[in-house]
């Protein structure tokens, strides 16, 4: 029997009356735990291996690959862990992205340092020792730094992808399809078949459990922090007080991990801070609480995570003025002059 995913966006009810959209939804792959998949058609299933596996790839026209490695965790010798998940892009004279475990970045065998804006791609830092590579308006991919992998694709890749992740057609019944082109009954020799290196352990386990090796792991939050199994992605941080963080555009994921209490929100030193605290994003520039920032056509204020501003044509010696007033400890001013 065979299972449909729709491809297009599910039709809403507003105001009485439903409304059909023919815009296409995007795809999600997910990998959590030891050796748990979820494929862009939601077909889930487990797969343990030592190796390199290709997780997907456009096999029409090769714009872009992503490649997980995976080894024998170092306190459990039957259980795999992810080392490390690579996007590679042949658009971009073959840049490869790497996301490692602890949240270290390299591209092209060289670690650096976030954000990085290089064309239509740009990698930033998420919670903890996470990281997000985003390429144009249809790729993303998530790493939270210890094994979870998202890769998130528009509906111009459906039909065009291959590999552990499924070839994004709606049908969950060819989701095995193999690198041999051969539909795998069962998902030890689907998985094995997209290894990148022949000469890797196999590691075929079939009867073991990877859940029942760590029962009830737990996932341990730095101090004010608390563990959501499904938590908001883009309004976390003081930088989601500024605008929409790059990559959400609106949307409300859902990702595991650890996060701000109600009413908090994670600062750029990484700690749980009420509004009034945070830091302020304005034309690329990073403002601290109550900084003023003032040119020839404004004055700014930042409060709250977010800069207020307002018209004005005062001169420097105005400013200071309106902000040194009845010996009071001054804001941090910051003028500048349009020559």
């Amino acid at each position: 029997m065979l299972f449909l995913s729709s491809l297009l966006s599910p039709p809403i009810c507003r105001h009485g009356s439903w409304e059909c959209t023919n815009q296409g939804c995007p795809g999600e792959c997910l990998v959590t735990g030891q050796s748990h998949f979820k494929t862009f058609d939601n077909k889930f299933f487990t797969f343990s291996g030592h190796c390199q596996y290709l997780l997907a790839r456009d096999c029409t026209a090769n714009h872009f690959s992503v490649i997980i490695e995976t080894v024998q965790c170092a306190d459990e010798q039957d259980a795999v862990c992810k080392r490390s998940v690579s996007l590679s892009l042949p658009p971009l004279e073959g840049m490869t992205v790497k996301l490692k475990h602890g949240g270290v970045v390299s591209v092209n065998n060289m670690d650096i340092q976030t954000p990085l804006n290089h064309g239509h791609l740009r990698v930033q830092k998420t919670l903890q020792s996470g990281a997000r590579v985003l390429f144009g308006d249809n790729l993303r991919l998530d790493w939270d730094g210890r094994g979870r992998v998202l890769l998130k694709l528009g509906p111009v890749w459906a039909g065009h992808t291959c590999g552990l992740c499924g070839n994004y057609n709606g049908n969950q019944g060819d989701d095995f399809l193999s690198a041999a082109g051969l539909v795998e009954a069962g998902p030890q020799a689907f998985g094995q078949s997209w290894r990148i290196n022949g000469d890797c352990d196999s590691a075929h386990r079939p009867d073991t459990d990877p859940c029942s090796l760590n029962p009830k792991r737990a996932m341990h939050c730095p101090v004010g922090q608390l563990y959501k199994a499904c938590g908001s992605v883009c309004e976390r941080s003081c930088r989601s007080l500024s605008g929409a963080e790059p990559g959400c555009g609106g949307e409300e994921g859902c990702e595991e991990g650890c996060f701000c209490p109600p009413g908090h929100y994670l600062s750029d030193t990484g700690a749980c801070v009420t509004p009034d605290l945070c830091s302020c994003l304005h034309d690329g520039q990073l403002y601290q609480p109550k900084d003023i920032y003032a040119d020839h056509n404004s004055i700014c204020y930042c409060e709250n995570g977010s800069m207020s501003c307002s018209s004005s044509e005062m001169s420097g010696a105005m400013l200071s003025d309106m902000f040194f007033q009845d010996d009071q400890p001054p804001s941090r001013v910051t003028v500048r002059m349009d020559l």
